[in-house]
């Protein structure tokens, strides 16, 4: 195909035929342009709808190399950087633009010149550490304005079509997090999504239980008029904005009464939705509330860029704000398991309502009872549980092991009644050290695999974690006691011998004599995009 004298490619007919959703005469076309990229040279540039590439012009590009008082220097090649990938376009005027040219000699000199020009901004991926992302941009300059203004408008009109990324969000600021660095941490990501175009809410929060009470209260039309809530701070304020959500709105029925429970509840209360997102129960009280709900259930986005936690580290697998920050911004989704925790009164005279919790994992040691329900699950599920009682610090000699990664098998395949079966509760009674819960794999730089390494961010199921005495014996396999139990579960109870039993749920102290839980399968929606394999 000839390009006219700006290299601007004509539309034809023999090109696949590209669907849009926009007016037939708004049709975005390919375009190709010589422009000056900064640091690089003179280039072609060439914009598709699924991304730009740029190659070097050949008058200045040394295709096999070239050396400089003998150092190699690297070829120039094709270069490109995918739609998907580019948060951000601007139009920056006239400027400098840096060239980078050779001499006949072979070496290279830089050559500054002024021109019109335009930025690209990105994301790529640290090739050491997959699962970091950092924010780069890429100029391009040209003598003409109207071309620059012209690619402008061209690529805005391809990340238009990115509909999946956020427009609106609720930002809640724990100044005290990461060592009080809260407010500049939030300060450092801010230009991101300002450049981005996303607007932003920002409550800096000024007491704990700041942000569940205003998730909690604040009213569905509010909500609804966000894509997604912000939390910038430790797992703690994730979890305040988690129950303030979900406590008011979830109306699912609680989990099983430990055996023998003596007071009688209501358990068969009406589930709203059991789906992966969360929708809106209908309101009690009277006011601005009953206005009519949105027809599609609302998904509840939370991450956090912050500097501690589990959660950020399992979900998306680095422990940087800005890597949170432009998953965010890009509209990276995956669904999330909660867990349902539920302290009963221990009499029927007791004045202890049954008090709900929402949570990722949780721990306690006691005498006590357990009852959980034993899953038999598809052995093509997941290969990572086929051992039903392991270590659950297992790092070694399972090579099977399915660890949760982005765009994870086990989290994106749909349980049906041939693949999963759940049998009667099963009983265990004794004096145990630990019993843990966890509903992720809860990863952090001691165990980069998470305290359960094979758990998954959405496969429905929590993993129970049974430590009992340690005998006083030498030797052994410290990964494989046998003192250790680890289940896979929906649902489990716990009733205490004792007099006290204390729980700590995602770092809050939780006194429950008596306590259930389960698991609702990818309960909210979360702007991450999972751990990347290593």
């Amino acid at each position: 195909m000839k390009r006219n004298g700006d290299y601007s490619m004509p539309h034809d007919d023999s090109q696949p035929h590209i669907q849009y959703d926009i007016d037939a005469a708004d049709k975005p076309s390919i375009l190709a342009s010589n422009f000056f990229m900064d640091q690089v040279g003179e280039i072609l540039l060439t914009l598709k709808p699924d991304g730009l590439s740029w190659k070097l012009m050949e008058s200045l590009s040394n295709e096999d190399g070239s050396s400089c008082w003998g150092i190699r220097l690297a070829s120039k090649g094709d270069t490109s950087i995918k739609i998907s990938d580019v948060y951000a376009v601007d139009f920056i005027d006239w400027g400098l633009v840096h060239e980078t040219r050779h001499t006949n000699a072979g070496c290279l000199f830089d050559h500054v010149s002024e021109m019109y020009r335009f930025r690209v901004h990105g994301i790529q991926k640290s090739k050491a550490q997959p699962s970091l992302w950092t924010s780069i941009i890429h100029t391009f300059g040209h003598d003409d304005k109207q071309t620059c203004q012209m690619w402008v408008k061209q690529i805005n009109m391809f990340l238009g079509l990115e509909t999946n990324r956020p427009k609106s969000l609720l930002v809640f600021v724990h100044p005290r997090s990461g060592k009080r660095n809260g407010c500049r941490i939030w300060e450092n990501v801010a230009p991101l999504f300002s450049r981005a175009k996303v607007k932003t809410k920002v409550v800096v929060t000024e007491r704990a239980g700041h942000a569940f009470d205003a998730m909690n209260s604040i009213t569905n039309r509010e909500l609804t008029s966000y894509d997604g809530v912000v939390a910038v701070g430790g797992d703690g304020l994730f979890n305040e904005i988690l129950n303030g959500i979900l406590l008011s709105r979830h109306n699912a029925p609680y989990p099983p009464v430990p055996p023998d429970h003596s007071q009688t509840v209501d358990t068969h209360n009406e589930i709203v939705d059991p789906g992966p997102t969360v929708t809106m129960a209908e309101p009690l009280a009277s006011g601005e509330d009953e206005s009519p709900l949105l027809s599609t259930p609302l998904e509840s986005h939370v991450a956090n860029p912050k500097c501690d936690g589990y959660m950020f580290c399992s979900t998306t697998g680095a422990r940087d704000p800005v890597t949170s920050a432009l998953q965010i911004i890009l509209g990276e989704r995956l669904q999330l398991d909660i867990a349902q925790v539920v302290r009963w009164k221990t009499s029927r005279t007791s004045k202890d309502e049954p008090r709900v919790r929402y949570t990722a994992s949780f721990a306690g040691s006691y005498d006590a009872e357990v009852s959980y329900i034993k899953v038999e699950q598809d052995k093509t599920n997941t290969r990572a549980n086929q051992r039903r009682i392991k270590a659950f610090w297992d790092l070694s000699k399972e090579p099977e092991r399915a660890l949760c990664h982005a765009k994870c098998n086990v989290c994106n395949t749909n349980q049906t009644s041939d693949t999963l079966q759940e049998s009667k509760l099963t009983r265990v009674r004794g004096r145990f050290l630990s019993i843990g819960a966890a509903v992720i794999s809860c990863r952090n730089e001691k165990a980069p695999d998470g305290f359960v390494a094979d758990a998954h961010l959405s496969d429905g199921f929590l993993d129970l974690i049974l430590i009992k005495d340690c005998p006083p014996r030498k030797g052994g396999t410290p990964l494989d006691f046998d003192f250790v139990e680890h289940h896979k579960t929906t649902t489990f109870t716990f009733t205490s011998f004792g007099d006290e039993s204390v729980w700590n749920v995602d770092g809050e102290v939780l006194v429950a004599h008596k306590l259930s839980a389960q698991v609702f399968r990818g309960l909210i929606s979360l702007y991450a995009s999972g751990p990347e394999t290593r």
